[in-house]
């Protein structure tokens, strides 16, 4: 009987704490929604989540990557309906990397995610929050489907960032749409499970959704805020008026770690920094020695504009002369790597796509321009058109249109006339019209 008993609790306690509701109405309030800001229109949007009671928020950085631009502002929402558009960027790991972030708004959250799991069931219940397609705090529900090492190249292939090395991650049934990203993953007990990163786009591929485990993120979070508690943070709001005096001690306490992360109270000058032969090497702000805020660095003959961090900077605009040449991801020596836009001299894009120590890879949309002539506009991979594609005469009529392999019309395409009626449509192999 006593068994009985035992059993029976345990389900109703199982029972309680895989209630939806109760998770919702939990943490609700914790999940903030960050939109990006062009012109003052929200562009894009994305998901995060409080990580303690001093403001902090994390999400993922390719949520955030286009606010470190002059183009975009960042705003934050909460559930409810304050808005925050001073919102302070702090460490972001590299996109290729991790793809996490650290935020910090002037607010102290009542809700906010405080506990963690550090071991996974597959088939056990998950539940996510976040604002798919815009539709703001909604929960999803779903299974924790397995445990993946993501590798470079592998989420290359999942239509996302490509990383550097292995990642922790979870794989979860849980419905995920553009907007779930840098959202909080829970258990039936309200746990965190991961963070929102990424799904599978694929017409061959059903409801496989991916996000970096909890253990990853918070080794992330503990790298720049160790051994953090509510202990440690109510110790640091009685020490922010002695602020400088503790600096000036040491610099490996929290307070200075947390100040010297989102730039708080701290002295941030802009400076001119010279090479050995005298030139003008780096412009702007600068802390403790190193390019940190925004600032201009001029590298090789180039000027690469963005915002530093602790003297890297993975996102930029590049410019040769007045011209810019390239915007997107950067590299530990400026190379291109990552997605990122390059254009030809007179402004126009010449290729969207993926980098990979400054050179075209992997799979990327191109418009390639000659003599100010549009010749080809489509896929393109492995420094050749390959894909669905569109070539050009001189004249601006369409050559062809459909398939390209190895740079050549190959599988079902349409050729045209230089006067633009149609000369074969079917079926081509290398080049040659077949059927």
């Amino acid at each position: 009987m006593k068994v009985i008993l035992l059993t029976l609790y345990i389900l109703l306690i199982n029972l309680i704490h895989s209630n939806p509701k109760r998770i919702f109405k939990q943490y609700a309030d914790a999940v903030v929604k960050i939109e990006l800001l062009k012109n003052d229109k929200a562009m894009f949007d994305g998901t995060g989540f409080f990580v303690g009671k001093n403001g902090i928020i994390l999400t993922n950085h390719h949520v955030v990557e286009k606010g470190l631009t002059s183009k975009y502002k960042l705003r934050v929402r909460l559930k409810n309906g304050e808005i925050f558009e001073d919102v302070e960027i702090g460490q972001c790991s590299d996109i290729r990397d991790i793809d996490l972030c650290l935020l910090k708004i002037k607010y102290k959250p009542k809700r906010y995610v405080k506990n963690s799991r550090k071991s996974y069931e597959i088939g056990e219940k998950v539940y996510i929050i976040g604002h798919p397609r815009g539709l703001e705090w909604s929960i999803t529900d779903g299974i924790l489907s397995g445990e993946r090492k993501i590798k470079r190249g592998e989420i290359a292939k999942y239509e996302t960032q490509i990383t550097e090395r292995y990642i922790d991650s979870i794989q979860i049934s849980a419905p995920v749409n553009p907007g779930n990203s840098g959202g909080p993953i829970f258990d039936r007990r309200g746990k965190l499970l991961g963070v929102t990163t990424w799904r599978m786009v694929r017409k061959s591929a059903q409801n496989l959704n991916f996000g970096v485990n909890s253990i990853e993120a918070l080794s992330f979070f503990n790298l720049y805020f160790p051994a953090i508690s509510e202990t440690h943070l109510a110790r640091l709001n009685k020490k922010t008026k002695k602020y400088v005096k503790s600096t000036a001690k040491t610099k490996t306490n929290l307070s200075y770690k947390i100040k010297k992360l989102f730039k708080i109270n701290l002295n941030l000058k802009r400076k001119i920094i010279l090479d050995s032969n005298g030139y003008k090497r780096y412009e702007g702000e600068v802390l403790d020695g190193k390019y940190h805020g925004e600032g201009v660095l001029y590298y090789r003959g180039v000027m690469i504009k963005g915002n530093f961090q602790h003297g890297k900077i993975y996102y930029g605009i590049v410019f040769r002369g007045k011209n810019k040449e390239y915007e997107g991801g950067l590299g530990s020596s400026h190379e291109y790597e990552g997605k990122g836009k390059l254009y030809s001299p007179d402004g126009n894009l010449v290729f969207s796509g993926v980098f990979k120590s400054g050179k075209l890879n992997n799979f990327g949309r191109v418009n390639l321009v000659k003599n100010n002539q549009l010749i080809y506009r489509g896929d393109f991979s492995n420094n050749q058109f390959e894909g669905y594609g569109k070539y050009y005469y001189q004249n601006g009529k369409i050559a062809y249109e459909g398939r390209f392999l190895g740079g050549i019309y190959s599988g079902h395409g349409t050729s045209y006339n230089k006067d633009g009626s149609i000369k074969n449509t079917g079926h081509f192999y290398k080049g040659i019209f077949q059927r």
